[in-house]
């Protein structure tokens, strides 16, 4: 399986290659900026995956947060109306 997916990798660069392959005005091939490229590429995808996990994360750090609010919001309605909303206490 290992294998199989070592493989698919390097076809897909293969066809990515051949698909994008970079030429001058006059028709030459540009090798050394489709490697440049490609690590820039490779580069890129691993700063984005990051800032999606950091997205990520933060997101559930906002729900959390909101989360607690609620809670304390709700704590604090039950503290000041211990009978419920709209009844007072009398003395």
């Amino acid at each position: 399986m290992r294998k199989l997916q070592h493989e698919l990798t390097t076809q897909r660069r293969l066809v990515g290659d051949l698909i994008g392959q970079l030429r001058e005005p006059d028709g030459t091939w540009i090798e050394h900026d489709r490697d440049r490229i490609r690590k820039e590429r490779d580069i890129l995808l691993s700063e984005r995956n990051q800032l999606v996990r950091d997205r990520d994360d933060l997101q559930r750090k906002l729900n959390g947060a909101r989360s607690n609010i609620s809670r304390l919001a709700e704590r604090r309605v039950t503290e000041l109306f211990p009978d419920g909303p709209g009844r007072t206490m009398l003395s």
